[in-house]
């Protein structure tokens, strides 16, 4: 994942020391009078004006001067930058002994209106840690890039729908930056069309409906293009349409416990056609409780008559069967009681990612990514683990290779580097490779990096690509690729997804673009939370994404940790530690100093932290810094891994 740039320089400042916030000034000792600022900017305002399908702007300059005669003595600066939009680039370097240039370059044509970002400038008296802020520090620069022409907001739309029916519409903004003028439209497929075909733009933008007719088309994935024109100005809606045939193709969660109700949600095609008095839901010839909630999702609860097994699942009305996919399953289990046990990774392994638990195998993946490696852990009796592990695709640099076991268990699919999806046999000791997708025709040239599964056996991942496409989503059924944003900021977050699969969240890294987004499954929506984040640490999300815990505000430095409910309203805190949630989401899990500490998360002190139950389980080994963890399904066992162990413990 590409990290928000930041260019630590030193500024050597000549004779003049520059003071930290804090400390002294040019005033004399007991003056009231503020320090004087340590550097100075030529101005903290740039401008670029451009038209759409003109020459892209000039770079600007803006010169970064430290101040002499702060106060007598000697010492350095450092510098340190960061920006926040995507409409253009910037770089500093150190021009003389107390000078500095800051370079903003325009990233092309933007789309029209007024794109307002910014560039903040720290100047530090320490090169590492959180900055110790010299007088005057931080200073910011905001950075106006005016295009006037057509824009459309989205620029993408995907639809989905069943053989026979047609999608819901979808709506799109048209704006134009810059005077007024009257559009008009056109689509390149007759199963597109635009309502109003034709409107005027001025200072107000206009909403403009996408309607698809696909009732008459056969099964498969098709694309249109909805071009929109004012006088020498157009823009485009790239479009998408997967049309399925009625089927049963997933359940999720697919494993759970034996003997207790579970809450599932069921994932296909045709279910609005359904009569929904005569609903009949069956795990093998179990009746469940069911309603439908769209044409591609059913909810059903699992009776707890069920016992251990592999059920096949059945949904009609009496009148109607929708077929079933040959891989749908469902299949209930005993939880077993693990004992607890530390197993030794590989002598060169590093840090692990994307901690898996396969509950219908017993089975644990990760993913050293530096050495592009996946390793399986299965369980064999007792406290043994049989240990196996394999690269797959080539190594080198770029991208963040991740894995993610998809919701029916059958492929566990990697990422990166480059554009490659491999589809990978889970159940093989081996790790036997069933095929590779190549993401390239689709996405452009060049890394796949994070990536999770989603209910309806899509997975959504980020990705650094020639045409743009920060976020996409793979369809395991037709092993095709969407876009699902192209904004910039998608790119820099880590992504978790709900154990329904419902829900992914995506926490940022990146303090200047820190707002949390979330993706739901049942419509495809991308949407802004009230949360902010900006670390690597690990964020948690429980079965059905009623409870959150995410590491976040600013400073990064002192950002602390905070459980949500499903809504993203605060709850209460936590200590900063790496977290899981209880699948019911009623405790957490913490690992700090070696030892798991559970937090009950019903209700959070008068103080708004919550309550430590319990006393903590020490691990069996410290692993080198545990910095990866999950749950089984039931909550009965904890998984954590290291850079150099993998531990399995009893939930405490």
């Amino acid at each position: 994942m590409v990290g928000r740039k930041r260019a630590r320089l030193l500024l050597f400042a000549g004779s003049a020391l520059l003071a930290a916030c804090g400390g002294g000034g040019g005033a004399g000792s007991g003056s009231s009078a503020p320090p004087v600022s340590a550097f100075s900017l030529s101005s903290s305002s740039i401008t670029f004006n451009a038209a759409q399908g003109g020459p892209t702007p000039s770079a600007q300059i803006i010169d970064l001067t430290a101040n002499s005669g702060v106060f007598v003595g000697t010492g350095t600066i450092a510098i340190t930058t960061s920006q926040n939009g995507d409409s253009f680039f910037h770089s500093f370097v150190i021009t003389g002994t107390t000078t500095g240039q800051i370079t903003v370059t325009p990233a092309g044509i933007p789309g029209a209106g007024s794109h307002v970002g910014t560039i903040t400038v720290n100047g530090c008296s320490n090169v590492f840690g959180p900055c110790n802020h010299v007088a005057g520090s931080p200073k910011t620069i905001t950075v106006t890039y005016n295009v006037v022409g057509l824009s459309s907001t989205p620029g993408r739309l995907a639809f989905f729908t069943t053989a026979g029916s047609n999608p819901s519409s979808k709506t799109i903004t048209l704006a134009l930056g810059g005077g007024a003028a009257s559009w008009t439209s056109s689509t390149d497929q007759a199963w597109l069309s635009v309502s109003p075909v034709s409107g005027s733009l001025n200072s107000s933008s206009q909403t403009v409906t996408l309607n698809v007719n696909s009732a008459a088309l056969p099964a498969g994935f098709y694309n249109a293009t909805a071009t929109f024109t004012a006088g020498s100005l157009t823009t485009s809606v790239a479009v998408t349409l997967t049309v399925s045939n009625p089927s049963v193709d997933f359940v999720s969660p697919y494993v759970v416990p034996a003997g207790v109700p579970a809450d599932v949600i069921i994932r296909g095609h045709g279910f609005a056609g359904l009569v929904s008095n005569n609903l009949s839901v069956q795990f093998g010839s179990t009746t469940a409780t069911a309603s439908v909630v769209s044409d591609t999702e059913i909810h059903a609860t699992v009776p707890a008559s069920l016992t251990a097994g592999s059920y096949a699942i059945s949904v009609g009305d009496g009148v109607t069967a929708i077929p079933s996919r040959s891989a749908l399953k469902l299949v209930a289990i005993d939880p077993p009681a693990f004992a607890g046990t530390s197993i030794t990774r590989s002598i060169n392994a590093f840090s692990p990612s994307n901690l898996t638990y396969d509950a219908e195998r017993k089975v644990l993946f990760l993913v050293d990514r530096q050495n592009n490696v996946i390793e399986r852990y299965a369980f064999v009796s007792g406290t043994t683990w049989s240990a196996t592990q394999a690269s797959v695709g080539p190594g080198g640099p770029g991208g963040n290779p991740s894995i993610a076991l998809s919701p029916d268990g059958t492929e566990l699919i990697k990422t990166g580097p480059g554009t490659n999806l491999y589809r990978i046999d889970p159940a093989s000791a081996t790790l036997g490779l069933l095929s590779t997708v190549d993401a390239m025709p689709s996405l452009g040239s060049g890394n796949l990096n994070m990536v999770v599964f989603t209910n309806d056996g899509g997975a959504i991942g980020n990705a650094a690509v020639s045409n743009g496409i920060s976020l996409y989503r793979y369809d395991m059924l037709t092993q095709t690729f969407t876009a699902v944003s192209s904004q910039f900021q998608m790119l820099n977050r880590q992504l978790f997804s709900s154990g329904n699969g419902d829900t992914v969240v995506m926490p940022s890294v990146d303090s200047s673009n820190s707002q949390l987004f979330t993706y739901d499954a049942s419509d495809g929506t991308l949407a802004p939370r009230t949360a902010h984040t900006c670390s690597f640490d690990l964020a948690a999300v429980n079965r059905d994404a009623t409870r959150f815990i995410i590491v976040g505000e600013t400073p990064c430095a002192l950002a602390g940790t905070r459980v949500y409910d499903a809504s993203f309203n605060p709850l209460g805190t936590l200590p900063r530690a790496p977290f899981v949630l209880s699948p019911d989401g009623a405790f957490a899990y913490a690992v700090s100093g070696g030892s798991v500490r559970k937090f009950d998360l019903n209700a959070p002190t008068s103080g708004g932290s919550f309550t430590e139950v319990g006393s903590a389980a020490v691990t069996l080994s410290p692993g080198g810094g545990l910095n990866e963890m999950t749950i089984s399904p039931d909550g009965g066992t904890l998984f954590l891994a290291g850079s150099k162990d993998v531990i399995i413990m009893p939930a405490p």
